[in-house]
């Protein structure tokens, strides 16, 4: 019976807008606050999954394609 309710959610998991399945998102001036940079600040806000490029850009006033560069060239972090 439980693998048939595993079922179940998991296919109704699928239904869910991505937008609404991420997580609780901190505020992005408290993510800047344990961070010295705004780079490191931006790659530890994307990697949280809670904000997009777009996001983070309106934020620091960046067009988001700066903020793929700046990801991209430190995708190691």
């Amino acid at each position: 019976m439980t693998t048939i309710c595993q079922k179940v959610y998991a296919s109704s998991m699928a239904f869910i807008p991505k937008r609404k399945n991420r997580p609780i998102a901190r505020p992005l001036p408290k993510i800047a606050a344990q961070h010295k940079d705004r780079k490191t600040t931006i790659i530890a806000a994307y990697k949280t999954g809670a904000y997009n490029q777009r996001e983070i850009g309106a934020h620091y006033q960046l067009h988001p394609t700066t903020v793929e560069v700046i990801l991209r060239k430190n995708k190691n972090s």
